[in-house]
């Protein structure tokens, strides 16, 4: 029983042998009420020292752990590609914050840097959740994009540079995310793809922000029980969808809802990044998703969820 439960009973109690006193029943009662009384303050005084107590030590244990002292922590040096070297402080790690996190932890953590997560298409919104994977400690991303940088990728982009322009966006924005964290193991693929390259796919989740029905990548998601978010954005607002092994498919999802018109501003795809990335790391930690598709509206500050069914004569999960 925990000391709260204690606390309660003698409260109680202690509640009690005061009713019995006012009562006035008889001189026995009285004292025998006084007695009880004075007992159950002296034991919820004692209660409440070792509940503090116990809690200033928890407290202590936790500063200890995760708040070193700035001034005796070691430094380390590390020697980058361009070789350059940097000395930086060991005694909190680089996802401090995400190991205080209750949904992440030091051993979501160190699972997610054993997670491997593919990437497909790198526009903005794209190339701005391949960044939030990267600085969230994935262990292996692997980009895909089949277009080069050109003139349009350079307004409001902090991916891509002039010197950037007609080289494939997959290589110019893994040498981006290789300097961000050089811990993790990055590699971009020039591809379309198709059924010759779509071994691309096998990894731990995908994340689609193409929408290209013709491709067959949410029929070889589904087949190869791969996890898959997909995303679509408008001017406005933005659909991220949520592909499993059960339930409607991609090729169902898209069925229910008809894409917003206009192109994205970089407020649009930052917030829809940041959406299906905080997704993303709830599929890989094995999180429950309670929705197949969110919709969001920017202009309204309104969000809502929704989950699909499957159509009787789809090709993907109809047979489920």
């Amino acid at each position: 029983m925990s000391r709260l439960d204690h606390l309660m009973k003698f409260t109680a109690l202690g509640v009690f042998a005061v009713f019995i006193y006012l009562l006035d029943l008889s001189e026995l009662m009285n004292a025998i009420a006084n007695f009880i009384f004075f007992c159950c303050v002296a034991f919820i005084m004692i209660l409440s020292v070792q509940t503090g107590y116990v809690r200033y030590r928890s407290d202590e244990k936790i500063r200890r752990q995760y708040i070193p002292k700035p001034d005796n922590t070691p430094k380390t040096e590390l020697v980058f590609s361009d070789g350059k070297k940097k000395a930086v402080v060991e005694g909190r790690s680089r996802y401090h914050a995400n190991e205080l996190f209750r949904e992440i932890g030091l051993a979501g953590q160190a699972e997610l840097s054993q997670k491997c997560v593919a990437v497909v298409g790198l526009g903005n919104s794209g190339a701005y959740a391949a960044e939030l994977l990267a600085r969230a400690g994935i262990g292996h991303i692997r980009l895909i994009d089949s277009e080069a940088v050109g003139t349009y990728d350079m307004i409001g982009s902090r991916f891509f540079r002039e010197t950037d322009l007609e080289k494939p966006r997959a290589e110019a924005l893994e040498d981006f995310l290789k300097k961000a964290n050089s811990r993790i193991l990055v590699r971009g693929h020039m591809a379309r793809l198709n059924e010759g390259n779509r071994a691309l796919l096998d990894s731990d989740l995908v994340m689609d922000f193409t929408m290209d029905g013709k491709s067959g990548l949410g029929a070889y998601c589904r087949m190869e029980k791969i996890p898959l978010l997909s995303m679509s954005l408008s001017s406005s607002g933005g659909h991220v969808m949520a592909a499993g092994e059960r339930g409607a498919c991609l090729e169902c999802q898209l069925e229910t809802f008809e894409e917003g018109a206009g192109r994205p501003s970089m407020t649009i795809s930052c917030m829809g990044a940041a959406l299906i990335t905080s997704l993303a790391l709830k599929v890989l930690l094995k999180k429950k998703v309670d929705f197949d598709i969110l919709e969001f509206d920017s202009a309204r500050l309104e969000f809502d969820k929704s989950v699909v069914r499957q159509r009787p004569g789809c090709e993907v999960c109809g047979n489920d």
